[in-house]
């Protein structure tokens, strides 16, 4: 992952990456398409001192991002 500028998880389920990316000093943001998730990880996030972290609704084939706008992107297990 670069460690300058921000960085993606695609599909990010739980977050674990997310988490252990942020840890490492990553500047990562987690897109998942499940909302009941994403609401999820946002209350652990506060109640966990992760609250830099920014969690999003969304889907891995219409990514709200614009063009050039990340230096990274991940995606485990999201095409199986």
């Amino acid at each position: 992952m670069p460690r300058h500028g921000k960085v993606l998880e695609a599909g990010c389920g739980l977050g674990r990456y997310v988490f252990y990316l942020q840890r490492l000093g990553i500047d990562v943001e987690g897109l998942d398409f499940s909302k009941p998730t994403i609401a999820y990880l946002n209350k652990w996030k506060e109640k966990n001192g992760f609250n830099e972290v920014k969690l999003i609704e969304g889907n891995v084939e219409s990514l709200p991002y614009s063009d050039n706008s990340l230096s990274g992107c991940m995606s485990l297990g999201v095409i199986e």
